[in-house]
């Protein structure tokens, strides 16, 4: 919830030492830890990506223009996740590929949604035999109940220029415009404590605009530490629901998807692929990782990067630095490493497949 809700998934512990045994089994140690030769230098591209790709992102995302912040796994199919590493292994410098492979780390490391159908594949870093995480912990399309906006859950600085967006793109259209505009720059979680999650009993107002129940199942009281921290009573319950009805508008609309999507491309994956880049022994494995990094905090993306070099194991460099106070990083931060795991151990696995 708070801004980037831990996953409560359930998931086994892995080792260090297991994880390298796995990538050496797989022939891709020298790939992950040991001199390679530099990335590609390449600028993102025009169109973040083709409508192909677009389109059946969003299809498998349970996306439509009647869609709803429902709780269920999302899954992407194995076929279509293949396509995107197969596309950037043929061409490794064609800004288009190296944009769509960020939907891999989008999808996987951020959303934490799953694969299907998982035969063949590898061991599943989570533990959960490839299935996406459910409930109000996941992140989808059609997000706007709790924790944030869209895939990505927009909670704050990305939330912020979303809504600007919104206002020089729809005007006066959206219901009850004025208002909801004026919540521009309100955290996400200040919105959802002071729409009624704070009171006992709740006082969320369960219709909306059009008196019509929303299409997700409330989830209560938000807990007595989330509700200090957020609870500030500079929104309301209206305001509650005036941000959710426009919000699940705007998001059954297939621009405003290409819109959330492509801006996390520019502002998380294109930044640490360029950096990335720029490092002598700098791989897309890293890249898959950072960019996960850089959604929470670019800071402690930069640091977690610095932190790969002249290191035996890049990976497990940059999970540990993004758990660390060295690096400014929060502990709770390891319950995100293996779907951070799941980016790279897809990309890499059908790297290596013909």
């Amino acid at each position: 919830m708070q801004g980037e809700a831990t996953s409560n998934a359930i998931h086994k512990p892995h080792s260090q030492t297991r994880w390298l045994c796995w990538f050496a089994a797989l022939g891709t140690c020298g790939l992950l830890g040991t001199a390679q030769a530099r990335l590609p230098s390449a600028e993102a591209p025009q169109q973040m990506l083709d409508d192909a790709t677009l389109d059946a992102f969003l299809t498998q995302g349970g996306w439509s223009p009647t869609a709803d912040d429902t709780a269920g796994p999302t899954q992407l199919q194995a076929s279509f996740v293949k396509g995107l590493a197969d596309a950037y292994v043929k061409n490794p410098s064609d800004p288009k590929a190296i944009s769509a492979l960020g939907l891999i780390a989008l999808s996987q490391s951020v959303a934490e949604w799953g694969v299907e159908p998982p035969d063949g594949l590898p061991a599943d870093p989570v533990g959960n035999k490839w299935r996406g995480v459910s409930g109000g912990d996941g992140k989808r399309l059609m997000s706007y109940s709790k924790g944030g906006i869209g895939i990505a859950h927009a909670d704050s600085g990305l939330l912020s220029d979303f809504i600007k967006h919104l206002q020089a793109t729809k005007g006066d259209s959206l219901p009850e415009a004025a208002r909801f505009y004026r919540l521009r720059g309100v955290n996400f979680d200040v919105l959802y404590a002071n729409g009624g999650h704070c009171k006992k009993p709740s006082t969320v107002m369960t219709n909306d605009l059009d008196d019509k129940p929303f299409g997700y199942k409330e989830y209560g009281y938000a807990g007595d530490g989330y509700c200090s921290k957020y609870h500030n009573g500079k929104t309301n319950e209206a305001d509650w629901r005036i941000f959710r009805h426009d919000m699940r508008l705007v998001l059954r609309e297939k621009d405003t998807q290409a819109w959330l999507i492509d801006n996390w491309l520019s502002r998380y994956w294109w930044p640490s692929y360029r950096k990335v880049a720029a490092e002598e022994n700098g791989t897309i494995a890293d890249v898959l990782v950072n960019a996960r990094i850089r959604n929470s905090s670019p800071g402690t993306a930069d640091c977690a990067l610095a932190q790969t070099r002249g290191s035996a194991d890049r990976i497990a460099a940059q999970l540990n630095a993004y758990a660390s106070p060295t690096c400014k990083g929060n502990a709770r931060h390891k319950e995100r490493w293996p779907y951070m795991r799941r980016a790279v151990v897809l990309q890499t696995f059908y790297a290596q497949k013909p």
